[in-house]
């Protein structure tokens, strides 16, 4: 579920993150979050 309260650099920590884990799906399990809220996560760093 995506973090209503996640800043900017928290965006930045989920992006880094699937960079180092190699997937969206990896990179959710890592965070503790659904690869769905990783997904619109990295959309909302796409759209800045």
């Amino acid at each position: 579920m995506a973090r209503p309260d996640i800043n900017r650099s928290g965006e930045i920590e989920v992006f880094v993150r699937v960079v180092e884990e190699g997937s969206f799906s990896s990179a959710a399990r890592a965070l503790r979050m659904t690869p769905s809220a990783v997904s619109k996560l990295i959309a909302r760093l796409e759209a800045r």
